[in-house]
């Protein structure tokens, strides 16, 4: 393939489009054609709209789960294909991805997986539930295209260096080396003392960012700390640029310089709504290319994957 689609297309791209893809390079079928065209047809013709939408949406992001899954060196659908199948190039790309990811890759790529499951928990559930009357149809397309894709002769090995090649946590902002240690969402900050805590109000709750800011110019300069960025399901980007006032040590910024090749630790505090869901990131200020490091993700408020990390 000139492209993975699993890793770069849309989610509307049609799974079954890199079965074709993938066919069409291999000289021996590894899975009986008409299975394939018979599950798809069968599905084409007998189910609603709404319910092929679905379908394709599960299958898809299915099978990027999967990808993610095998480089992590998680159980996974493709994993399982190496004893039935023998080794090939795919894997081979996977299992060298794998080593060369680093522990903050790795964490977020985990947490990634771990949240695009749980939003598509309930579709997983009604499509390949017994009581679906088109279950197996669902299954033979998930199949036939994962194993059209582990069987791919060519793979795209830059997307999958592209893996290795991201930070997460850590990058240059402006003037200082800026990272996030830790990430920790919860209903109060943890000074210690109850006179600290920031009152707490009904339906929010606290993300505590532990980071640190490396002047890393010539002279003295002021690290401004940014805005919380929560990316939702649906696209919209909710930023939260005020922060809580935590009158103790270690917390807030201030108006305290940090002089050349010192590095600054310090925990700001956002307060966002307990119940929402979405991708929360943090963009440290005098960053005009608006340029954002993870923090976690959240379901229904709470971290999935990579909780207080």
């Amino acid at each position: 393939m000139k492209k993975f689609p699993l890793l770069l297309g849309p989610a509307s791209l049609f799974f079954i489009t890199v079965v074709a893809s993938a066919q069409s390079k291999t000289s021996e079928p590894y899975v009986p054609d008409e299975t394939c065209k018979t599950s798809m047809q069968t599905l084409t013709n007998n189910v609603s709209n709404e319910e092929k939408a679905d379908i394709e949406r599960m299958v898809t992001s299915g099978g990027i789960y999967s990808v993610f899954r095998l480089i992590l060196g998680r159980d996974s659908l493709l994993a399982d294909f190496r004893q039935e199948l023998g080794d090939s190039e795919f894997n081979r790309i996977a299992l060298e991805t794998h080593d060369a990811l680093d522990v903050e890759q790795k964490r977020y790529w985990s947490a990634y997986v771990d949240y695009k499951e749980a939003l598509d928990r309930d579709l997983r559930k009604k499509y390949l539930s017994k009581e679906y009357v088109y279950q197996q149809e669902v299954r033979s397309l998930i199949t036939c295209g994962l194993k059209a894709v582990y069987l791919d002769p060519d793979p795209d090995a830059a997307t999958f260096r592209g893996l290795a090649s991201s930070s997460y946590r850590s990058g240059r902002f402006g003037h200082f080396r800026t990272a996030i240690n830790t990430c920790t969402v919860a209903k109060s900050v943890g000074t210690g003392s109850q006179y600290l805590e920031p009152e707490r109000w009904q339906g929010s709750q606290f993300v505590v960012l532990d980071v640190s800011f490396k002047n890393e110019d010539t002279e003295g300069r002021l690290p401004f700390e940014g805005a919380l960025v929560i990316k939702q399901t649906d696209g919209k980007k909710l930023r939260y640029d005020s922060s809580e006032t935590i009158m103790a040590e270690g917390y807030g910024i201030g108006f305290k310089s940090v002089n050349p090749f010192i590095t600054m630790p310090t925990k700001l505090v956002f307060r966002i709504p307990d119940d929402i869901t979405g991708e929360v990131l943090w963009e440290p200020g005098r960053n005009p290319d608006g340029k954002k490091l993870w923090c976690t993700f959240l379901n229904n408020g709470s971290p999935v994957g990579s909780k207080a990390r």
